[in-house]
């Protein structure tokens, strides 16, 4: 690093000498200080407006501080500390690069939305305040990667990094401009930094205020217009599609409520607009933290379910406190309107997800209905038999139509099992066989009689029908797949 601020330093004595350097021309500078401070103190302003909320939701999503404080080289070399909103993970120890592609696992799902909406930048302002950073100029560029500068770009640290400037216009989402599967750091600095560099040296030898301005402005419009993408809304368009259905139902829910409580004489209230505003203002965020929209609908689960009720449950009660605090006028509506409007919205919401779930399973159930489908029994209806059935329907390559289970437990025989019949025990496994056209029979029991397995696999054999070994648990433990499988010299074919 003192190699690196040595060159810094002839290097800006040179372009100093040799007139490069408009920027630091002394009648400028207070002007330019004063621009800073300006836009500096009304950001700040907006800061403390949002803090409340975005500390809430960063604390709730991660554990770890509110604030990161990164290091940067700053003006002359100057190493100053950096603050954002946190939107990694906190680790002990530092994880990855100094750079983070699209996709990368050390961001927090707040950090995304965060990232996305350039809102993380926002306590900066801060460093604006300090004087470690100007409004408009050269991004503040990490330690080790201002060592990989040449040394004809050092120049760009002769004047205060910036919050906002040509190439942060230009790289609004440097994180999709990475290819997937190469080294961040290598590729950013072979191929994104020398296309960079020349933009902030022609930025720091025309630095005027005007030129500042419209920087600026041109920054303001790419944080906006580049919250959403092409790429970002094909990526999340079955979210934000799930968004837009969760808002209209949580309007719907309201109405619904109201016309129970007033009937249909109150429904031109000049209140309800506000209403519906101030209910996906609370309904969507809950969502989010409890991460509702993270869940793939096809495969909604109880979890996921309890996730939903606690999320409107969280947004009901912030409703009402909402309500109360701005005080607005709902006549009679009171708290059993507030509870069935709770009741109505949970059935609504969580109704239509299970719709969905179900169409999925009628779909894939369909093309199950034809003869490339390996119709099968699992013999086990403990744990180990749970797990096959689910590895089995989440496999297409074979797709598997599992008719039932097996079961010596006969207070399990005619119970379901995630849908899926106990048709009986080992000795009706001939009949079972016959009976549903059954093409492979998967063992998954921990503990089973020699007697028995020896029964099955002669009768499988007989009958030309391919046995398999489901073990989870040793799988678990040597790191294969549960269904890596070798055949047997009987027909015999063993899942590991």
């Amino acid at each position: 690093m003192e190699r690196f601020q040595e060159q810094l330093g002839a290097s800006v004595w040179k372009a100093e000498t040799e007139g490069e350097l408009e920027s630091l021309h002394p009648v400028r500078q207070p002007l330019a200080r004063g621009f800073d401070l300006t836009v500096a103190l009304v950001g700040s302003a907006f800061l403390l407006l949002v803090f409340p909320l975005v500390a809430l939701l960063i604390k709730c999503d991660s554990r770890g501080p509110v604030f990161y404080r990164c290091r940067r080289v700053g003006k002359d070399g100057r190493i100053f500390t950096m603050y954002k909103f946190r939107t990694m993970y906190e680790t002990l120890t530092p994880l990855g690069g100094s750079v983070s592609p699209l996709g990368d696992p050390r961001v927090t799902p707040i950090g995304r939305f965060l990232r996305r909406t350039k809102i993380n930048e926002f306590p900066q302002f801060l460093n604006v305040l300090k004087g470690d950073m100007s409004i408009v100029g050269p991004r503040p560029e990490a330690v080790d990667l201002a060592a990989a500068y040449p040394p004809e770009a050092l120049p760009i640290f002769s004047v205060r990094p910036g919050l906002v400037g040509p190439n942060q216009i230009a790289g609004r989402n440097e994180e999709e401009f990475y290819p997937q599967g190469i080294d961040p750091v290598d590729y950013y600095i072979k191929k994104i930094l020398p296309e960079k560099l020349p933009m902030d040296l022609k930025y720091i030898q025309k630095k005027s205020f005007w030129i500042d301005l419209k920087y600026l402005f041109l920054g303001a419009w790419a944080t906006v217009s580049g919250t959403i993408t092409r790429n970002n809304l094909a990526d999340n368009l079955n979210q934000i599609v799930m968004m837009a259905v969760d808002s209209m139902i949580a309007v719907l829910s309201f109405y619904l409520a109201y016309i129970i409580r007033f009937g249909t004489s109150y429904y031109n209230d000049a209140n309800l607009p506000v209403m519906y505003l101030l209910i996906i203002m609370t309904f969507i965020p809950c969502m989010f933290v409890w991460k509702c929209y993270d869940v793939v609908i096809k495969y909604i689960c109880i979890h996921d379910i309890k996730n939903i009720l606690l999320a409107i449950a969280c947004a009901n009660a912030s409703l009402i406190i909402v309500v109360y605090m701005l005080g607005i006028n709902l006549g009679n509506y009171g708290r059993v309107s507030f509870l069935t409007f709770y009741v109505i919205l949970n059935v609504m919401i969580i109704g239509y997800r299970i719709v969905l779930r179900q169409m999925h399973h009628v779909s894939y159930k369909g093309r199950m209905d034809n003869s490339s489908v390996a119709r099968t029994i699992i013999w086990g209806a403990g744990e180990e038999g749970y797990w096959c059935l689910r590895f089995l329907r989440e496999n297409k390559t074979p797709c598997y139509n599992v008719i039932g289970f097996i079961d010596e437990d006969r207070r399990l025989h005619n119970r379901r099992i995630n849908g899926v019949k106990v048709l009986g025990d080992c000795h009706h496994l001939e009949t079972l066989i016959r009976l549903h056209k059954v093409q492979q029979v998967y063992v998954a029991k921990s503990v089973a009689s020699s007697a028995d397995l020896n029964h099955a696999q002669r009768l499988c054999a007989k009958l030309g029908i391919v046995t398999m070994c489901f073990y989870p648990r040793m799988a678990a433990e040597i790191g294969e797949d549960p269904m890596e499988s070798g055949l047997n010299t009987s027909g015999q074919s063993y899942a590991r």
